[in-house]
């Protein structure tokens, strides 16, 4: 189909989560799309537009295939939201997740393996910073990175979260953190595992295949 796609995700075993907008990137149509992943019938609407057609669209499944959470922008800022979809009708609105006030500008996203925990990365006095909170409810934030920290990801367990460090090219490096599931918290030293000097991040914080 024509258009700009990116954010991948396995719903389950024969469906693809995914986000789509328009090649000129300006236009209003910034969605999230489902497609059985054989490439048969058509992608369906399961997320509405954002406020800014411009704007990326970072997504991420959840343990009820029903529900995923995206970041949308609201504003000039990342509002994270949890979309849920009828496979019958139209895309009811999103539901706010975060209970800070004001709501923070989060920039990515990534739940535990059991989905218990959420990392984030929130842009506070310009240093991206890692944090973690429960999921779904959204209670506690506890600070993980400290001197600037992106791309959280998880260990298939869930005991570790990798991160990358650091705020320029000539600092940045991979860390990782033991994380206790019952209270998240870093429950372990952090191990920076190599650097990545030198290593530029795009303007959505990714670097390569990270």
């Amino acid at each position: 189909e024509p258009g700009l796609h990116d954010a991948p995700r396995w719903v389950d075993a024969e469906k693809i989560l995914y986000a789509t907008r328009s090649a000129d990137g300006v236009s209003l149509e910034n969605v999230a799309k489902l497609r059985n992943a054989d490439g048969s019938g058509l992608p369906r609407v399961v997320g509405g537009t954002s406020s800014s057609g411009a704007s990326s669209v970072y997504l991420e499944t959840t343990p009820d295939p029903a529900r995923f959470l995206r970041i949308i922008d609201v504003a000039g800022r990342g509002s994270l939201r949890l979309q849920r979809f009828d496979e019958s009708g139209e895309p009811p609105p999103p539901e706010r997740v975060l209970r800070e006030e004001p709501e923070p500008d989060v920039l990515d996203m990534r739940l535990s393996p059991d989905g218990h925990l959420m990392a984030y990365v929130v842009d506070e006095g310009g240093t991206p910073e890692v944090f973690l909170t429960r999921f779904p409810s959204g209670d506690g934030k506890w600070q993980v990175s400290q001197g600037g920290g992106r791309l959280p990801r998880w260990d298939p367990q869930g005991g570790t979260l990798y991160f990358v460090a650091g705020t320029g090219p000539a600092q940045r490096s991979m860390v990782a953190v033991a994380v206790d599931a019952r209270e998240p918290i870093p429950a372990g030293g952090r191990q920076t595992l190599f650097d990545l000097q030198g290593v530029e991040l795009d303007s959505s914080g990714s670097a390569g295949g990270l």
